[in-house]
């Protein structure tokens, strides 16, 4: 084999081993964003109804934030709302859809610091959630 050949095959091989071995943390990278971004919940509207007005806050706390643009049925929006406390605290979004019934889901259970994400999808008769907050 000639030296030219093997200079760029052994970097390649290198390359792959370096990746492979480094694929955990590679992986953990998005978590690592997220703890340290501003808390983000992504509402999936597969209701019926459109979603006219949308509160988040802090259960313990006066801290609220409102979004204002409507969810229509069938779509999706990342809401990023203006949140702080200084302790330990659990985050509650409250919705109203077009038939004026209003329902409150805890979408973050426990954080210190406002960080991490959750999605929320709202059907017609329940809510499913999947929380990754810090």
């Amino acid at each position: 084999m000639k030296k030219r050949t093997v200079i760029p095959l052994a970097a390649a091989c290198m390359l792959l081993t370096g990746v492979w071995a480094g694929w955990p943390v590679l992986k953990a990278l998005p978590d690592l964003f997220n703890f340290m971004s501003s808390f983000t919940v992504t509402v999936h509207n597969h209701s019926d109804y459109d979603i006219v007005s949308v509160e988040t806050g802090i259960r313990s706390g006066d801290t609220r934030d409102t979004f204002t643009q409507e969810i229509p049925s069938g779509k999706t929006v990342k809401i990023t709302p203006d949140l702080s406390f200084v302790g330990e605290g659990a985050i509650y979004l409250k919705y109203t859809d077009s038939r004026k019934e209003t329902k409150e889901v805890t979408v973050c259970g426990y954080t210190e610091s406002v960080s991490g994400s959750s999605e929320l999808t709202i059907r017609n008769d329940d809510t499913a959630l999947e929380q990754e907050c810090y």
